[in-house]
């Protein structure tokens, strides 16, 4: 079993997804991060299934929930030194998002010395036509 996974031989995937947007923490505690955070229910997937996750929630646009998109983040098992926490959640570029997105990594920089925030696409909560 990965040691923070749970899932058996796990490996990291390349970041791959249409919305990609992530904070990246200095740390390897992701606990702490998830705390810090507020996220709940945690459950345990594969790199490659995480990544999927977050690429297929990216790709969500509903007229009854606009935000179904940010619902869920992957955390990343620790990669040399650093916990990736990826989503539509982290877009920084959103405009709905970007002031709870700053926020959020200037609590993680105060708590673990410096996280940052990217991504590689704009995503917004409007249904495209």
């Amino acid at each position: 079993m990965g040691a923070r996974t749970g899932v058996s031989e796990d490996r990291p995937v390349p970041l791959v997804c249409c919305w990609l947007a992530w904070i990246a923490v200095n740390t390897g505690d992701q606990a702490g991060v998830m705390d810090l955070l507020g996220l709940s229910a945690p459950q345990p997937v594969s790199f490659e299934a995480g990544v999927d996750t977050v690429d297929g929630d990216g790709h969500t646009f509903s007229d009854e929930d606009p935000h179904d998109g940010f619902r869920r983040v992957f955390v990343t098992p620790e990669l040399a030194g650093w916990t990736l926490v990826a989503g539509a959640w982290c877009d920084p570029v959103d405009a709905e998002r970007a002031a709870d997105v700053l926020a959020a990594c200037e609590r993680l920089s105060a708590r673990y010395g410096r996280a940052q925030r990217t991504g590689t696409a704009r995503r917004t909560t409007a249904r495209p036509s």
